[in-house]
């Protein structure tokens, strides 16, 4: 099974929502989420008749494998043809997952927010196992071309910390999600017991359209 299972998710929505992120300053303005990406991250076609989203958490080892062997072949074989839309939901799990997520988010460009979420997988042991987690996600955060400066205010966002609550909220709300990654198409969850399993459901998806 290539997924990580969820013990009391309404507690830990509650312990998300409730905890910060980095060590604020309690005199900085809080930012609201303006030229940053506050919600899904989107891949494809807006208009595609298959959408697929992925309920996932930054700190979820199967959902970085997700990001590594499934998400280049939806890229490459369905994604590209226009019938298949790809989202990335994020389904938050603890501290670091969420300031990884509000780190993904602090940019207006689509493109650079899905190459830092692609960074932050491939590179999921190394910063989820740092001595001082905080600076290994800001390191990574910087290369991605993300300034401090401007990280420090994405982690302060309140509005895009709340929105990437509630989405979490009713995509648990909505479908059960029990473990992650789960998987929704056209707004059925998908089962599958590996990922080869689940490319070729959507293989025969696309196919029908």
């Amino acid at each position: 099974m290539v997924r990580n299972f969820i013990v009391g998710t309404s507690i830990a929505i509650a312990a998300v929502a409730s905890a910060g992120v980095f060590a604020q300053d309690k005199s900085t303005p809080i930012p609201v989420a303006e030229n940053r990406i506050a919600g899904d991250i989107v891949y494809g076609n807006a208009d595609a008749p298959i959408e697929v989203i992925e309920y996932g958490s930054f700190t979820c080892p199967h959902c970085a494998s997700f990001e590594a062997e499934v998400l280049p072949f939806l890229r490459e074989e369905l994604i590209s043809t226009g019938k298949v839309k790809f989202v990335f939901r994020n389904f938050v799990r603890d501290r670091l997952d969420m300031a990884v997520a509000l780190a993904t988010r602090c940019t207006s460009d689509l493109e650079q927010a899905k190459r830092l979420k692609t960074a932050f997988f491939t590179r999921q042991r190394e910063w989820v196992t740092a001595q001082n987690p905080p600076i290994a996600i800001t390191s990574i955060a910087l290369t991605g071309g993300v300034p401090t400066s401007e990280l420090n205010e994405c982690q302060a966002d309140k509005v895009m910390m709340q929105r990437i609550i509630d989405d979490m909220k009713a995509g648990h709300e909505k479908y059960e999600i029990k473990s992650i990654p789960t998987i929704v198409v056209n707004g059925a969850k998908v089962q599958y017991a590996n990922y080869e399993e689940l490319k070729d459901k959507l293989k025969l998806m696309a196919a029908a359209q």
